[in-house]
């Protein structure tokens, strides 16, 4: 052991302490379009508007979208933004643009001068007024087209003055005008009247007008604030002083802080509700030599602050204060500390040892033999304790250093922690065990034959029991011997015990509890780095949980399910990776703990900021992998352009939706869901991808509901659209009840058919007997047609006999002879079908004889050019009934002229035609005078041929067709004669 007179401490010269805000800085980097930073709003969907000297810009909290003249703005030059009922107007150098429905429209201020900025724009009494400064004046949106307002001018002052107008505001029914003379004011745009108690002229250049629900704040360029109280009208002024100079701008946030910004002091003002001023300069995390052009509070509390040429800054608050090299210290990296009983503060460094800060705020190395201190205890045995990399140092209240090592009892060469168990004992513990320290005596506990533990991190007392967590598990000091506890062999870091007696510890892979001596996780964040516990310490019932993703404070600590409260980097924490059981709490109850960028002093007295809850909107949607026309498939678009629902046809079941998530402050750790009503039952996994794609949907009505989740668990509003995939026409009901009609029908016309073809079979031989009965039918018509023919041959010749003609009658008979050979020949012929070759000898024969028996009463004709009569088959006689016809009725009875038979044979269009023609009587006379002709006999030739054609019709299924007879005129419409047409089709007559 060795003791260091204070005189030998390394006292460093003085450095002030102060405190550092954790800003977030965006710049060009992150996709800002320029750095000049001018104005900022937030619209209705969560946006960040922000308007710069280079274009603007929609900021969702992590990625920025950027619109300039090609998008229809007037001009890059912003000056101001202002949101009005869902529309976004923009007030440039010379102008304002509008953005409406996605489109942006412009309007150009009247008359040449284009460098009038447009510093507000606001609707007062259902109108949209503009304000103007460098001489720029007041102006009325009317139609398309700003229209000047007229302005008093004050006798002594030029009109460029009264018409710089730099803000605006409404109070009531008066509209306020913050111009360089001073305040205007008025109630109809007509009559306007300048603001009582209120200087003018060089002490009127006012910059700002703010209203909250008490008071009026005017805030001018070099004659300080005036508050006018609303109800009463009296004013307060506080003038003009060091800090309150050359004022440009102010914004009044939603806590009542007025805040003020200056172009010539780099700081900010804020003025709170207690009516101090504070100041947030170069020291509390601004760029060095900042020049602020605009403060903006959104809805969530978050004050933005925009630089001239140094991009925008988020403001976290000030729960969380920051101390590194920047503002009085020689380390970023801190991992011991606490408050001695002085109010002075011993922080233990990674890389600079032991720093001390006084209570004045000044701060000094203490060299206590190593660059590392890991641990530190206040107060035991009058003394402070600090644990570092070359052994156990002590220093008492004038900070006179002792030192101690292995051979003191120190558990090794490296003290890691330190547990205090009275006003003069304490455990402490290294990498090579434990040791125990009372009434001035170290003595050392894990001797060379105890159980191996690894380096201790921290300690536990149980009913007297000992329990301490290591880089090899839990163990426990019992009994004065060593050994595991609850068989916990993971690597851990740090360990308390709460109220309710449960013991917490924190390991690489989570946060556990031992309750009711059961082992249990609970999970902090599903993420790794949420999981990786560095530190736990336990106060007034809550956890304070160091880990890789932030701070996390653990409340209802014997709940089965805690409540779990994070806090990183958007609240002010200027890194989320903590440090090893570096976490203590001051005499005030902050809560203090190390980073790997800085100290951090979490104040948990003041009032948590509003926590944001994200926002989730639509970016796009594709179809089938492509973009499409909304409208083509939905009857409402909402006012996005996007569609509230969809009826998408089958074959368009491929749909991708793309999702944009808002949250201006904790966007890094923003996650998305979704359910498809219709086709799952649960919430898909929480996931960072804001695409949400489905393929090959099934035919159905769907409701897809979407949502974004923070680290915080805080849900978004859902978004909500519900489509339907209408089925293909193979599915619907009517073609599935069509396709049922027609295979039972066809079912029932597969039976029919099974049946017709059985009665078919039945039937097969009582058509092949009615066959043969018309085939004998077809003989016996034959015979009777010859009979009548052998009738009338035979009194043909017995006429010969009679006269005496013997020439003629050997002759006929002869002929006749010939003609009868025929006839019985075709009588026996398979199918009474013969050849047109031998029909036409046989009626050349029966011509021949009717000629001679009517003494050369007529001339007949054959001809058959053209066509192969040894070829064609056609029934036996078919013709022979017609020609007789043209004899006795047509011929015999024009007794006047000599009568004329034509027979002729052609082939046309696959027919066969049979045509016989005479000059006789005509169809008509001939029926008048058939009886009388007739005599005895009637004739059945015409009625015999009918029959003969219908049963070969049915026997052979040949198209015959008979057209006739009919009468042929000549062209004085005189009876020529009679014809009569026989059509036969070829195919069914060829041999």
């Amino acid at each position: 052991m060795k003791k260091v007179l204070s005189c030998l401490l390394l006292i460093l010269p003085f450095l002030g302490f102060g405190q550092k805000y954790a800003f977030q800085s965006y710049s060009t980097e992150e996709g800002l379009p320029q750095t000049q930073v001018t104005a900022f709003c937030e619209d209705d969907d969560g946006y960040l508007w922000v308007g710069t000297l280079g274009g603007l810009a929609k900021f969702n909290g992590k990625d920025f979208t950027t619109f300039s003249p090609k998008d229809g703005l007037l001009n890059n030059r912003i000056q101001t933004l202002f949101l009005d009922s869902g529309r976004l107007w923009v007030g440039h150098d010379g102008g304002i643009s509008c953005l409406e429905k996605n489109t942006f429209k412009s309007i150009a201020l009247p008359g040449s001068e284009k460098s009038r900025n447009v510093t507000k724009i606001l609707r007062y009494k259902g109108r949209i007024i503009v304000c103007a400064e460098r001489g720029g004046g007041l102006f009325e949106l009317v139609g398309n087209k700003l229209m000047p307002v007229a302005l008093p001018v004050e006798e002594g002052f030029s009109e460029r003055s009264v018409k710089s107008i730099r803000a605006a505001a409404i109070v009531g029914e008066y509209l306020y005008l913050a111009t360089r003379l001073g305040i205007l004011k008025t109630k109809d745009l007509k009559t306007f009247v300048y603001e009582e108690g209120i200087e003018k002229g060089d002490l009127g250049s006012f910059y700002g007008v703010e209203v909250n629900e008490k008071e009026i704040f005017f805030v001018s360029y070099n004659n300080g604030i005036f508050r006018k109280n609303i109800r009463t009208g009296k004013i307060l002024h506080h003038p003009k002083s060091e800090k309150l100079n050359a004022i440009l701008g102010c914004e009044l946030d939603n806590k009542g802080i007025l805040w003020l910004y200056s172009h010539s002091s780099n700081h900010v003002l804020r003025f709170s509700t207690t009516k101090k001023f504070d100041q947030i300069s170069e020291a509390s995390g601004l760029p060095e030599k900042s020049e602020v052009d605009c403060i903006y509070s959104d809805l969530s509390g978050n004050i933005w602050i925009g630089l001239r040429g140094k991009g925008m800054f988020r403001f976290p608050g000030e729960q969380f204060k920051c101390y590194d090299r920047s503002n009085g210290f020689k380390s970023d990296l801190f991992l011991s500390g606490f408050e001695g009983k002085n109010g002075a503060f011993y922080f233990g460094s990674f890389d600079a040892g032991l720093i001390k800060r006084e209570r004045d705020g000044s701060t000094h190395e203490i060299k206590v033999g190593s660059l590392t201190v890991w641990a530190a205890q206040a107060n035991v045995d009058g003394a402070n304790w600090f644990g570092t990399g070359a052994g156990l140092v002590s220093l008492d209240a004038n900070d006179e250093m002792t030192t101690y090592t292995e051979e003191d009892g120190v558990p090794g060469f490296k003290v890691s922690a330190f547990y205090k168990v009275g006003p003069r004992e304490m455990y402490i513990g290294g990498n090579a065990g434990i040791s125990r320290y009372k009434n001035g005596v170290l003595t050392k506990l894990h001797d060379v034959d105890s159980l191996e533990v690894g380096t201790v991190r921290g300690f536990v007392m149980i009913d007297d029991v000992l329990v301490f967590a290591t880089n090899l598990g839990l163990f426990q000091f019992k009994d004065r011997k060593i050994s595991t506890y609850r068989n916990v062999e993971s690597v851990t870091y740090s360990i308390t015990k709460d109220k309710f007696r449960n013991i917490w510890f924190g390991t690489e892979e989570g946060l556990y509890r031992i309750r009711e001596n059961k082992i249990e996780q609970v999970e902090l964040r599903s993420d790794p780095g949420s999981n990786f516990i560095n530190f736990i310490n336990e106060r007034d019932g809550r956890l304070y949980v160091g880990s890789n993703n932030g701070l996390f404070v653990v409340s209802d600590l014997n709940s089965n399910e805690p409540t779990i409260r994070r806090f990183g980097l958007s609240e002010g924490v200027i890194n989320l990776e903590t440090n090893l059981n570096s976490g203590f709490f001051d005499s005030k109850g902050n809560f203090w703990f190390g980073t790997a960028s800085g100290l951090v002093c979490f104040d948990v007295h003041l009032e948590e900021k509003k926590r944001e809850v994200p926002k989730i909107q639509l970016r796009s949607i594709l179809l089938n992998y492509q973009n499409f026309n909304f409208g083509d498939y939905s009857a409402d678009l909402d006012e996005d352009g996007f569609p509230r629902s969809l009826n998408l046809p089958y074959s368009k079941n491929n749909l991708i939706f793309e999702l944009d998530g808002i949250s201006l402050a904790n966007h890094n750790g923003l996650c998305y869901q979704f359910l498809l009503e219709g086709l799952n039952e649960k919430w898909s996994p929480l996931s960072t991808n804001p695409v949400i794609t489905f393929t090959s949907l099934p035919a159905g009505e769907y409701l897809l509901r979407m949502r974004s989740v923070d680290m915080d668990g805080q849900e978004s509003k859902e978004l909500v659209i519900p489509f339907t995939i209408r089925p293909a026409f193979y599915k619907t009901w009517w073609f599935i009840a069509l396709s049922a009609l027609i295979f039972g029908g066809l079912v029932l016309l597969f039976f029919r058919f099974r049946l017709k073809r059985i009665n078919e079979a039945n039937e097969k031989e009582k058509l092949e007997f009615k066959s043969r009965l018309l085939s004998l039918e077809q003989q016996s018509m034959n015979a009777s047609m010859n009979r009548h023919f052998v009738f009338n041959s035979l009194n043909s010749i017995q006429y010969f006999i009679n006269t005496q003609d013997r020439i003629s009658a050997n002759k006929y008979l002869t002929n006749f002879a010939k003609l009868i050979r025929k006839n019985l020949d075709t009588a026996t012929v398979d199918g009474n079908m013969i050849t047109l070759e031998e029909e036409l000898e046989r009626l050349e024969l029966y011509l021949s004889l009717e000629s001679m028996r009517f003494k050369d009463r007529f001339d007949y004709e054959i001809s058959a050019k053209g066509v192969e009569t040894d070829s064609i088959l056609i029934p036996a006689m078919i013709l022979q009934p017609f020609v007789e016809n043209s004899i006795i009725h047509g011929i015999l009875p024009n007794q006047e002229k000599k009568g004329k038979i034509s027979l002729t044979v052609e082939e046309e269009n696959g027919y066969l035609l049979l045509a016989v023609e005479d000059n006789g009587i005509g169809v008509n006379q001939s029926i008048t005078k058939k009886v009388d002709m007739e005599g005895d006999h009637r004739s059945k030739g015409m009625e015999i041929t009918s029959k003969r054609i219908d049963l070969i019709q049915k026997i052979s299924n040949n198209d015959i067709s008979l057209v006739g007879p009919y009468e042929v005129y000549n062209d004085d419409r005189s009876i020529k004669g009679t014809r009569v047409l026989l059509k036969i089709p070829l195919n069914n007559l060829e041999n």
